[in-house]
């Protein structure tokens, strides 16, 4: 008897590294969500930086998820690197 897959949430997606097919198949084999995350370059990232990469997800691929039918949330992550070398305080 085929048993349906169980729902997989993808809890770390860079969705702009990967092709609409390689969605398609995510689906498929049953993600019906992901977390794509906002990353910087392990290189000090401003703000604009980190701004431009969440619009990215919120405006490109958040969409392109939902057209595989896999629903999208968005988060913004920031490298331990990218902290100021003073730290926070």
């Amino acid at each position: 008897m085929d048993e349906p897959l169980p729902s997989v949430f993808d809890a770390h997606l860079h969705p702009q590294g990967i092709t609409n097919q390689d969605l398609e198949s995510m689906r498929f084999f049953g993600v019906t969500s992901a977390l794509a995350v906002s990353f910087a370059s392990p290189l000090p990232a401003t703000p604009a930086e980190l701004l431009s990469h969440f619009d990215n997800i919120v405006r490109v691929q958040l969409p392109r998820l939902e057209q595989a039918g896999i629903r999208g949330y968005a988060a913004v992550g920031v490298d331990p690197r990218c902290g100021p070398r003073r730290g926070l305080c």
